[in-house]
Parts: C-alpha cells; sequence; structure tokens
C-alpha cells in the first residue's frame, strides 16, 4: 500500500472516523450479510449498485464475496438509502474455540 495511514488520516473530511472504523473492521471477524440482504428484497445487484449510488463493481463484490467488508463511504450509502443501522449489512463471526 502506497498510501500512509498518517496521509489517509488527513485526507478526508471525516478521516479520524472512517479511519477508526476501519481499523476496528479490520480487527473484527466480520462478515457483509449484503447478499442476504439484497435476494430479501428481490433486487438485482445491478439495481442495488443503481439505488445506492455505490459502484457496480463494490455492489458485485459485496454480494459475492461475505468477505468483502464495504468501507464506511459504502456503508453510509446503503444505511442512508436503506435507513437501516450498519448491523443490517455486517455480521459478527464468533471465534472458534480450541479443542483441547
Amino acid at each position: 500500500m502506497s498510501t500512509s495511514w498518517k496521509t489517509f488520516f488527513f485526507s478526508s473530511r471525516s478521516a479520524n472516523i472512517e479511519v477508526t472504523i476501519i481499523s476496528y473492521l479490520l480487527l473484527m471477524p466480520v462478515r457483509n450479510t449484503v447478499k442476504r440482504f439484497v435476494d430479501e428484497r428481490g433486487v438485482t445487484r445491478y439495481q442495488f449498485a443503481k439505488d445506492t449510488g455505490i459502484s457496480p463493481t463494490t455492489a458485485y463484490g459485496l454480494y459475492d464475496n461475505p468477505n468483502q467488508v464495504p468501507n464506511v463511504t459504502v456503508l453510509n450509502k446503503l444505511c442512508d438509502f436503506y435507513q437501516v443501522q450498519p448491523c443490517t449489512f455486517l455480521e459478527w463471526i464468533p471465534p472458534k474455540e480450541d479443542k483441547k
């Protein structure tokens, strides 16, 4: 990654919040639940992207890969459009217990 965290931190209007959330999400075992959400509403991935204002590449990636965690900007767009909490699109994965 060529951009340092320090550069990234100062690069956007709410960067300190975004970096904090991204750092937290990177440490948490989470997966996205976009596929389930989209399928329950009976819309296509393309329509999901169009409605929310995220790129089709991002929409398809989130739909196809539950391990892809949406960045804060994308998460905001999804929550704003559907008027839901971020937990609607993220699911915590419990750690595996050690077998002894």
